[in-house]
């Protein structure tokens, strides 16, 4: 796999693609991403009927996100993420961008779950604090910030959830992973069936129409690696035209296939072809901590859902008196 350096002998094909590379390093794709997940949010916050003061719980909505965007921010800065930046969306909240160094599959796992942690560990202490004092805006932070962080961590793509399995599990087998992003699809449509949540099932469309491409990725990937007079390559932010020309020559038809669609394939491909699967135990471990995070999830949302019933059906058993 020799790289090509002289631009001029490129095919116009490979120059096209690497024109969409280029451009695909600036883009915003992670903040688009932000946005489509908080509208989803917001969606099933109205069909749950959860949004009791609009003023307060915008303001709660805004604080829970830029808190869950920073837990990303500071692993990021640690695992020395390039073009790290963070985008303040007026009305929305804010999205963190940044380019990977090291595909390393843990490393990029624990940036994942380090978006909802924080969040989750501040829900649970305000929620304590509610059952001391009783506040109402205290509950209501709580409640808010956990059905958020824990949607996020659904094991959905493109959630934080989905990025953490895809890591920790599915950098070891390509089955998985399909089998995986497939059941997701289908919990997805089940989910937004059953809710009547026409937004979800957008959403459900437009993952389970990306699986063709994942299959692809995982496919040219692992072509890839077992190519025995593949050269050395290294990674980093340029993907070298040489290898543009080895995936495009595994893309059938990729003569008829648009420049942006094959630089999402190279993009992918490039990404998977440098992963380091994390160890067992590593991948072990980091499953039961999802498991039993996402359990502490349910329950704390299950005991907040309750004790605000029951303030509400005591609000409502005894009102209070008018002064005459």
């Amino acid at each position: 796999m020799t790289e090509q350096t002289d631009q001029s002998v490129l095919s116009p094909k490979t120059s096209a693609v690497m024109a969409e590379l280029a451009r695909n390093k600036n883009s915003k794709k992670n903040m688009l991403t932000s946005l489509l997940v908080l509208a989803i949010t917001l969606s099933l916050f109205l069909g749950f009927n959860v949004l009791n003061s609009p003023i307060r719980d915008s303001i709660i909505i805004l604080l829970v996100i830029f808190i869950h965007e920073m837990g990303h921010m500071v692993f990021m800065k640690l695992y020395k993420y390039k073009n790290l930046s963070m985008f303040f969306i007026p009305l929305f909240g804010a999205a963190v961008t940044g380019k990977v160094t090291n595909p390393d599959a843990k490393q990029k796992a624990i940036v994942s779950i380090m978006g909802p942690l924080p969040g989750i560990v501040l829900a649970i202490a305000t929620g304590f604090l509610f059952l001391v004092t009783g506040n109402q805006a205290l509950h209501q932070y709580a409640f808010i910030s956990l059905l958020i962080n824990g949607f996020n961590l659904l094991p959905i793509y493109p959630l934080d959830g989905g990025h953490f399995f895809d890591n920790i599990l599915f950098s070891r087998s390509k089955n998985l992973e399909i089998v995986f992003k497939a059941g997701a699809v289908l919990l997805l449509f089940y989910i937004s069936i059953t809710f009547q949540d026409w937004m979800l099932i957008a959403f459900a469309v437009l993952i389970s129409l990306s699986i063709p491409m994942t299959i692809q990725v995982a496919k040219i990937s692992n072509q890839l690696k077992n190519d025995n007079d593949a050269a050395p390559l290294t990674f980093s932010d340029n993907i070298p035209a040489g290898f543009v020309d080895m995936v495009m020559m595994h893309i059938k038809n990729y003569r008829s296939k648009d420049s942006k669609t094959i630089a999402r394939i190279v993009e992918g491909v490039w990404v998977k072809y440098f992963t380091r699967a994390p160890k067992i135990l590593t991948s072990i471990l980091f499953t039961a901590g999802y498991v039993f995070l996402m359990l502490v999830i349910i329950l704390s949302l299950g005991l907040l859902s309750g004790i605000g019933e029951t303030n509400k059906s005591n609000s409502d058993k005894f009102p209070i008196e008018q002064v005459q």
